[in-house]
């Protein structure tokens, strides 16, 4: 397994292999930033979250992925499959 953010469709083209899914993390920019702000010690900034979501570039319907929100209660249950397989 690999994480990486592959934020723009580029990046997920260069990564993308037989087998490989994406697992789309969605959430608002409110949800995320609250996420981030109860972190201790992680590189990523709380000022840095918004060059983050100017730059990402949902994944299309050409691209296998399955989403899962983050704030969802009851993922759809493939993306619950997906996620277990993978450690989520």
């Amino acid at each position: 397994m690999v994480t990486c953010s592959a934020l723009k469709k580029i990046y997920r083209d260069k990564l993308r292999r037989q087998g490989v899914v994406f697992v789309y993390m969605q959430g608002t920019f409110d949800e995320v930033m609250e996420r981030l702000s109860h972190r201790q010690g992680h590189f990523m900034k709380p000022s840095m979250l918004q060059s983050q979501f100017d730059i990402l570039e949902e994944p299309g319907d050409d691209e296998i992925h399955v989403n899962i929100h983050i704030g969802q209660a009851d993922p759809e249950p493939e993306a619950m499959a997906v996620a277990g397989a993978l450690g989520l």
